[in-house]
């Protein structure tokens, strides 16, 4: 027999079965209210479950048109929202909920679903805590209370609850493992995650195609396999003609000497459809590397500008532009010198900033190559801890960094406790740890003080160069990438920040490491860099390209090859292209303007004046 869902029934679809929760809603339905509004009601849930999300909006509309804050209704349609992706609807929705009955496991279970997908994942972890409190069956809970510490990076207390899932409900079992190749990636657990992501395969994972896609990347960050790697990417083109991420991996880890001319024409298939922006952009910029690879400057250059064209969106530098200078203002050498006390003893950490695609990745395979090194990536938790501790503050100053203008011992225990807890978590008794992050570069002042016998490193590289090669990269969290022109205030608003650091700290606190002299005198720099950490020298950091180590950044394909030179000057084969980026550069820019008209680039007269500019 099958049960109807009635408008004081709170239903639940988990796993395949219908679910009932018994207590009554507070607002019931009067008991001359029509049978078909309660027959709508059950049609939208069909509607729903069918994925008919429109018409189950609209029978659900209809209902609540009648029956205003009837709350089985509301779930119903908070549960649409969910699905169709408006998560600000149906948070709205689930906040109502929850506020009228705060002990319903369910309305706290979408509520915290909702903060989650929208962002607010402070608010989203003690909801979906509570819902567990209340319910602690609720493995659809419990799964995206696992979602919710992978997005803070809690990725050891992430794996934990989804194993847990994985163990007693497996009817969540194939997009539980695609979670958990995530999560083990993150870790650098490479094996694992392979493992994880066969299995989420195997078990057809609601994402075929992104989860082929993700063991292709998978499988050449593990041991370099070119060959399984490209058929993992085609697979996911197969089931996905608009999967543009895939090509762009498949285009990125291998060197073109000739054209594949069945695959660009099969490209070109592509983009003459219709398809979202982001994964159009990512055709391009894969069309714009092979063109690279091929010497074909000006088409390379076409695509990579169409690529950013399609990604690009309005960004406004104001706030950045404020937080440099509130830095510089408060993190004077006086502000240093009188919180030397407070600081953690650890050595553990080593801080590798500064521009991205300015060799990074390069200096952290060689470090992780040592024994006693692991990696936590690009980790977000300094700057994330820090403006929780700004908030939680809520004083006078409830904004970083202005909130550390009265640091005491209290605050700096909270913060290197809690970053030293998060950075545990991806190398167990390991002598140092990588945090690689390049925006820490406006929190050195704080990590100085933090911990003040960290190790940080600062990479350096031709200011062109580098920005070109932020501008062939599809970096979707760094909107500034988008522009040259942007990349251009952007690359100097970091060449501010590292001139403050340089006159406010020891002059041996930063180990500044240039790019182009790592590539060309590797053993000796790799030696100086090994030093500066506190380690003994070992043999290994010089095979860092045979390392089975997590890469997740854009330098996936440079770091599993031996160190080569061809991405120094890569910038002379676009010289005619980049005069709005030399512009935006100003006096960084400088030493190059005569290089740039020998190579065909035009750099007006005004170019000169501009680059007298001081550095504001």
């Amino acid at each position: 027999m099958t049960v109807m869902p009635t408008s004081s029934q709170t239903l639940r679809y988990l796993g395949g079965r219908f679910w009932f929760h018994s207590e009554w809603m507070s607002t019931r339905m009067s008991e001359t209210q029509s049978i078909d509004n309660l027959f709508n009601l059950a049609r939208a849930e069909k509607l729903l479950q069918a994925g008919k999300l429109e018409d189950a909006r609209m029978l659900v509309e209809r209902f609540l048109a009648k029956t205003p804050g009837d709350l089985g209704a509301l779930y119903q349609l908070g549960r649409i929202e969910l699905r169709s992706q408006r998560f600000a609807e149906a948070a709205e929705h689930f906040a109502a909920l929850a506020a009228a009955v705060p002990e319903d496991p369910n309305y706290l279970s979408g509520l915290g679903e909702t903060l989650m997908y929208t962002g607010r994942i402070e608010q989203a972890i003690p909801v979906l805590l509570k819902t567990l409190e209340l319910n602690p069956g609720d493995n659809w809970a419990k799964t995206n209370l696992g979602l919710a510490f992978m997005k803070h990076a809690d990725y050891r207390v992430a794996a934990t609850l989804l194993e847990e899932v994985l163990a007693s409900h497996p009817a969540y079992a194939n997009d539980v493992h695609a979670n958990l190749a995530s999560i083990y990636l993150a870790l650098g657990e490479l094996r694992e995650a392979i493992e994880h992501a066969r299995t989420a395969i195997r078990m057809q994972c609601s994402d075929l195609a992104y989860m082929e896609q993700t063991l292709g990347f998978l499988v050449y960050a593990n041991d370099g396999d070119i060959d399984e790697a490209s058929r993992h990417f085609r697979r996911a083109l197969k089931l996905d003609p608009t999967s543009g991420e895939a090509f762009f991996h498949f285009a990125s880890i291998k060197k073109y000497r000739e054209p594949d001319g069945e695959m660009m024409e099969w490209v070109e298939q592509q983009l003459k459809g219709d398809m979202p922006s982001a994964r159009r952009a990512y055709f391009h910029f894969g069309l714009g590397k092979i063109h690279d690879d091929l010497k074909q400057w000006e088409l390379a250059f076409q695509h990579y500008r169409r690529a950013n064209l399609v990604g690009k969106r309005a960004i406004d530098f104001t706030g950045t532009v404020i937080l440099a200078k509130r830095t510089r203002k408060l993190f004077t050498r006086r502000f240093l010198e009188r919180h030397t006390d407070l600081g953690s003893e650890t050595e553990q950490p080593i801080f590798i900033l500064g521009m991205p695609r300015s060799g990074s990745t390069l200096i952290e395979q060689i470090l992780t190559s040592h024994p006693q090194v692991v990696t936590a990536g690009e980790m977000p938790v300094l700057p994330r801890l820090s403006e929780k501790l700004c908030l939680e503050s809520a004083g006078k100053n409830p904004v970083f960094p202005d909130c550390f203008k009265n640091l005491d011992r209290t605050m700096a225990d909270a913060i290197a406790s809690q970053y030293l807890e998060a950075l545990g978590q991806y190398g167990e008794g390991a002598v140092r740890i990588v945090d690689k992050l390049p925006g820490n570069l406006f929190f050195i002042g704080l990590i100085d003080l933090i911990f003040p016998k960290a190790h940080i490193i600062h990479t350096v590289r031709n200011p062109l160069d580098t920005s070109l090669s932020c501008f062939f990269q599809p970096f979707r969290e760094a909107p500034w990438s988008y522009d040259l022109s942007w990349i251009g205030q952007y690359y100097r608003l970091n060449e501010d920040m590292i001139a403050h650091w340089r006159s406010v700290l020891p002059k041996s606190r930063i180990l500044d490491v240039q790019y182009e002299t790592l590539i060309e005198d590797t053993a000796s720099e790799a030696k100086r860099i090994i030093a500066h950490c506190g380690l003994e020298w070992d043999d290994d950091c010089l095979d860092f390209h045979r390392a089975k180590r997590a890469v997740s950044t854009a330098s996936l394909w440079q770091v599993r090859q031996p160190v080569y030179t061809s991405s120094k000057q890569r910038w002379i084969h676009y010289a005619p292209y980049i005069s709005e980026l030399v512009r935006a550069l100003g006096p960084c820019a400088r030493p190059y303007f005569n290089d740039i008209q020998a190579h065909g680039g035009k750099v007006a007269k005004s170019f000169f004046r501009l680059a007298s500019w001081n550095r504001s």
